[in-house]
């Protein structure tokens, strides 16, 4: 375990992707556990708690077929996919029609295995062979050891205020998430136009004539 968190220090974008894991996983976790008490929320029986966790996989399982055989992607879809997971379960934990509900909440659901599998591949990739091992125990820790207390978290929101608002708190890390990964993708767009721009000034000054003064 020691050589894993050294392999974070040396290569921290690897820390990275392991949060954005953990964060889909708390972005999801309402509509897995809070599920009968939307049903309530929505005026509908407990029993709907399936058709609640269906329609979220649905959009999962659309997910698995678009991005199938796709790599990693860049990160302006990492942003995008972000987005639509937190959107999506925010806006279904707010929304008061269920019909609209069931289609936000399949917009979740695709950004939430779209998220998950895009930062897995990463990580996966941006390790030698002989460390993905380790490198997957610690997803498995970020994704699966933190659930409970997401549980835990929305399970206490819920009871404290209402489950609508424990499933828009746990949605806002992912909204966050995907504003970050923006700006990082306008900043590493921005260096190379720097760069170059900085590279033209300089061969200007280079084969610029010489003034008489200075002759």
């Amino acid at each position: 375990m020691r050589d894993s968190f050294r392999l974070l220090r040396e290569r921290p974008e690897l820390a990275a992707f392991l949060l954005i894991v953990a964060i889909v996983g708390f972005a999801s976790d309402p509509v897995n556990t809070l599920s009968p008490a939307f049903a309530h929320a929505y005026g509908r029986p407990d029993t709907w708690a399936g058709f609640i966790v269906g329609f979220f996989g649905a959009g999962a399982v659309t997910a698995a077929l678009v991005v199938a055989g796709r790599v990693a992607g860049s990160r302006w879809r990492m942003a995008a996919t972000l987005f639509v997971l937190g959107a999506g379960v925010a806006a279904f934990s707010v929304c008061p029609w269920l019909p609209l509900g069931f289609a936000l909440l399949f917009l979740g659901g695709f950004g939430y295995l779209a998220s998950n599998t895009a930062a897995t591949t990463r990580l996966q990739l941006g390790v030698a062979e002989q460390q993905r091992g380790r490198i997957m125990a610690l997803w498995s820790l970020a994704f699966l050891g933190l659930r409970p207390f997401a549980s835990l978290l929305d399970g206490a929101i819920a009871r404290t205020w209402s489950v609508r608002a424990a499933g828009v708190v746990l949605a806002t890390p992912a909204l966050a998430a995907a504003l970050a990964v923006t700006a990082t993708a306008l900043r590493q767009r921005r260096d190379p136009l720097r760069r170059a721009v900085a590279s033209g000034a300089s061969a200007t000054s280079r084969g610029s004539p010489r003034s008489p003064e200075s002759r």
